[in-house]
């Protein structure tokens, strides 16, 4: 899930200034991302070169660093930790290749930012049907809904807590659904009465959980607002009134 950012630092004799005014283009050397080893545990794909041109050392001829970055954002590589690899080979501007860099390392997955679906506070009046309905979710919880033997749910999400406010104690229902993806789907019913003038918090409280490790959740509580006004009052602005079906 993250964007890792480092240097490569590579000393090649063949790029020393031959002339005073020798550009740097046509100096610096290339360097090549190769794999290790077949299959998952390689990561060369996901390398990249942010730089088209490495940064010369003004101290010392013939070094160059090169910024990459290892781009794992919204990549599934592992389920809870295992070994990676990927090599790096650097080419002179005549072609002379260095030996491969081989570059060992751990990837833990990390649960992700959960999503939920009841983005703002909402506005309501006194005679009014307010139903609205909100998710809360994993981006990354897909299930595989062919059920074949690599049906799996990435990540999933529990609710601790919906609390709701005052009048609406009642009027409020959660249940788990599986519908391309697995979610909380989460609904507020209720006619509004004469007496339901107010505003009333709403508390939600999940956890997001990795199956595969344990360890790896992450909870996050958030906090919305209804207001029901008096029936006749002109509106101060409105909220979301709906969310997924």
């Amino acid at each position: 899930g993250e964007f890792l950012l480092f240097d490569v630092k590579v000393l090649d004799d063949n790029s020393v200034k031959q002339v005073y005014n020798e550009k740097p283009e046509g100096r610096a050397p290339q360097l090549n991302f190769v794999p290790i080893v077949r299959g998952r545990r390689d990561l060369s794909s996901y390398l990249q070169q942010l730089q088209v041109l490495p940064e010369e050392d003004t101290g010392e001829d013939g070094l160059w660093t090169f910024k990459l970055a290892l781009d794992l954002r919204d990549q599934d590589v592992v389920r809870g930790v295992d070994d990676f690899q990927f090599g790096i080979v650097a080419i002179s501007r005549f072609g002379v290749k260095s030996l491969t860099e081989k570059v060992d390392l751990k990837v833990v997955n990390r649960v992700s930012e959960p999503v939920i679906t009841w983005d703002s506070d909402i506005e309501a009046k006194v005679g009014e049907h307010l139903v609205f309905n909100f998710d809360v979710f994993s981006p990354k919880s897909v299930v595989d809904i062919t059920g074949g033997p690599n049906a799996s749910i990435d990540e999933k999400v529990e609710l601790n807590q919906f609390t709701c406010g005052g009048v609406f104690v009642n009027d409020c229902k959660c249940n788990t659904v599986v519908r391309g993806f697995r979610r909380i789907h989460c609904t507020v019913n209720r006619v509004l009465q004469v007496g339901d003038e107010g505003r009333y918090d709403f508390h939600i409280s999940a956890t997001v959980k990795n199956p595969y490790e344990p360890r790896d959740n992450r909870q996050f509580k958030v906090m919305r607002r209804i207001a029901v006004q008096p029936a006749g009052t002109s509106s101060l602005g409105s909220g979301s009134k709906g969310g997924l079906e």
